[in-house]
């Protein structure tokens, strides 16, 4: 059964940056919407305490990171300015659970809407939260197991059975990283996520950052390669800003 997708709206959620490179990264998240009126978000953005406590979700961070994020680029505020109740969307998938994707996932506590993210990601990050790793943050990962309501995919996977929305997974730069392929009527878009960060280190095949494993994130940017000669839209984790507040029809 296919339940096409509509069109899709990218959102810029904020900026982050390497103090030693000197340059921002811009922050997205994607609404999908479907022809039977259903919405998906896909990645959420940074976590609110980034605007207003930042000195205690910063921690190891602080040295090397910065963080540029206005009330306008919380996710809880972008949905309420497009009319959207938190609770009507059909599910949240995570491309993988580093801060500036999954920070958004507090508006989700005590709701009964899905958050899917592969099982790999989850486990493995619950682990590295508890360390150095910088790039998962304590204030994420808690409580996906008692107050959200987890759905946790193992390898590629349909949402909702829907052959229109499809989980792929790209691992190697998180531990459970997955991509999205989206099918509309008479066009198709791939959502990189944080496989690959450029559409330039796309075509070239260079990887974006250091990957949580080299091999692994090689073979999923080989994988993207091959999938985007296919689809006519291709959204790469970072570099996308002409789209930012106009929606792609499918």
């Amino acid at each position: 059964m296919k339940n096409y997708v509509k069109k899709i709206l990218p959102m810029h959620m904020g900026k982050i940056g390497f103090k030693f490179r000197k340059e921002f990264l811009k922050v997205y998240a994607y609404l999908i919407y479907t022809e039977d009126g259903s919405i998906y978000l896909f990645d959420t953005g940074l976590n609110p305490l980034f605007y207003s406590d930042k000195e205690k979700i910063m921690e190891n961070l602080t040295h090397f990171i910065k963080i540029d994020v206005e009330e306008k680029h919380l996710l809880g505020n972008k949905l309420r300015k497009l009319g959207i109740e938190k609770e009507n969307l059909k599910a949240v998938i995570l491309s993988h659970l580093h801060f500036d994707h999954s920070g958004g996932i507090s508006e989700f506590q005590e709701t009964d809407v899905p958050v899917i993210v592969q099982k790999r990601e989850c486990e493995i990050a619950k682990d590295l939260a508890k360390g150095r790793a910088f790039e998962y943050k304590a204030a994420d990962i808690e409580g996906l197991d008692k107050k959200i309501n987890l759905v946790m995919f193992e390898g590629d996977s349909l949402v909702d059975d829907n052959k229109a929305i499809k989980c792929l997974i790209t691992h190697g730069h998180s531990a459970g990283h997955q991509s999205l392929l989206l099918e509309g009527r008479n066009k198709s878009m791939l959502l990189t996520g944080d496989a690959v960060y450029t559409r330039e280190e796309l075509d070239s095949g260079r990887m974006s950052a250091i990957p949580f494993r080299r091999g692994e994130a090689l073979d999923s940017i080989e994988r993207v390669q091959k999938l985007a000669k296919h689809c006519d839209y291709v959204i790469c984790g970072h570099d996308r800003d002409v789209y930012i507040g106009h929606a792609i029809t499918l």
